[in-house]
């Protein structure tokens, strides 16, 4: 039943032979029609957070979950991280709080995702992700950083190849996966109140 209101779905598109597609071929044929990525089942979105289609939830049931590990300092939100991929994206996470723990995972070779504190500098969270980056290119990386802090994030870009940005607003934890990061001319001043509200610190 399902199967035929996909088909239903692709015949109103006027995608043909429709009879003799499976469902995933016929999804990514939706998606091509649809003028999107024809991404369905694919390694490279199927445990990505940027994924926003229609599809994602079906993609997404996999029998092996995406496994990944959290460095942060900071516990509550190093949970709330695990929490919140736990549920709405049924990752397996790992909460570590040291780098050497970090390291000893990945080299495990069993790590499809790494997200790194930026804010807690002495954990390493940058070198992490760089060298997550230039030893294994397969793992993606996030990083959890000040929302308003966009020469960090570009770092990070750059040097660790960072997919996105975790960061909490008022309590809860949001996720920024824009590809790009805005900086400006300059280094900022420092903030005052005049300049808006800050977001929360990690530290």
């Amino acid at each position: 039943m399902v199967l035929e209101r996909i088909r239903r779905q692709a015949d109103r598109l006027g995608i043909r032979n429709t009879k003799h597609m499976n469902r995933d071929d016929l999804i990514r044929a939706i998606q091509t029609a649809e003028g999107r990525e024809p991404c369905f089942d694919q390694p490279h979105c199927r445990a990505s957070l940027h994924c926003r289609c229609d599809w994602r939830h079906a993609c997404r049931a996999e029998p092996e979950p995406t496994r990944g590990l959290i460095l942060s300092a900071n516990v509550i939100i190093g949970r709330q991280i695990v929490m919140k991929l736990s549920s709405e994206y049924g990752w397996d996470m790992t909460f570590v709080r040291q780098d050497r723990q970090a390291y000893a995972l990945i080299q495990n070779g069993d790590i499809d995702v790494v997200i790194a504190d930026l804010n807690s500098v002495d954990i390493g969270g940058m070198p992490v992700l760089t060298y997550v980056r230039h030893h294994w290119p397969s793992i993606m990386t996030y990083a959890i950083a000040r929302n308003d802090d966009p020469f960090l994030k570009k770092l990070a870009r750059d040097m660790g190849g960072c997919l996105g940005f975790f960061h909490r607003v008022k309590g809860q934890i949001e996720l920024d996966t824009r590809s790009g990061i805005t900086v400006p001319a300059s280094p900022p001043g420092p903030r005052t109140d005049a300049s808006g509200p800050a977001l929360p610190s990690f530290r």
